[in-house]
C-alpha cells in the first residue's frame, strides 16, 4: 500500500476520532476507531510507527483509560 494512503487513512481516522464529543455514543465510537488504528498499527511490523503517529499508547492518546 502506498505510504500517502496509508497516511490519509490514519489521518481520517484521527479527525473522526477528534471530532466526537462526550456522549456514550461517542465514546463507543471513539472505541471502534482506536481499535480500527490498533488493527492497523498490529499489521505494521517493520514501519516507523512513529512517522504515523502510531508509536504511543492509542487507549491513553485518545482518553480510552485514565492515566
Amino acid at each position: 500500500m502506498d505510504d500517502n494512503i496509508l497516511k490519509e487513512i490514519i489521518e481520517e481516522i484521527e479527525n473522526n476520532i477528534n471530532e466526537l464529543g462526550n456522549s456514550t455514543e461517542d465514546f463507543l465510537q471513539k472505541i471502534a476507531y482506536v481499535e480500527t488504528l490498533e488493527i492497523i498499527k498490529s499489521a505494521m511490523t517493520g514501519y516507523d510507527l512513529a512517522q504515523y503517529g502510531l508509536d504511543e499508547d492509542l487507549d491513553a492518546k485518545y482518553k480510552l483509560i485514565k492515566n
